[in-house]
């Protein structure tokens, strides 16, 4: 059975705005009825809140369950690499299992 995936990728929210955005992904939505969003790197353009925040109400504002992969913007803030607030935002991307 085939499962349709609408797959975007560097949205760099923040950076500047890409009129009429919004709008296109959504009747894209309802043009192929997506099963599952994947929005893979660079979401936002530096990783800050407001820019996650942007890109997040962007891509949950679509409808279909999202799975969000962050790229080295989403995750490098002031000089280093940290995963807490993309998953604030996104949840957990990464899970180990110990056994």
């Amino acid at each position: 059975m085939a499962t349709r995936v609408l797959h975007v990728s560097d949205l760099h929210a923040g950076r500047r705005e890409a009129p009429g955005l919004a709008a296109a992904l959504s009747t894209l939505v309802d043009e192929i009825g997506p099963e599952l969003v994947i929005a893979t790197g660079d979401l936002a353009h530096r990783g800050r809140a407001a820019e996650l925040r942007q890109a997040h109400a962007l891509l949950t504002g679509l409808g279909p369950p999202l799975l969000a992969v962050p790229g080295n913007h989403d995750l490098y803030t002031r000089g280093a690499f940290t995963s807490r607030r993309f998953e604030e935002y996104f949840g957990a991307y990464m899970t180990s299992d110990a056994s």
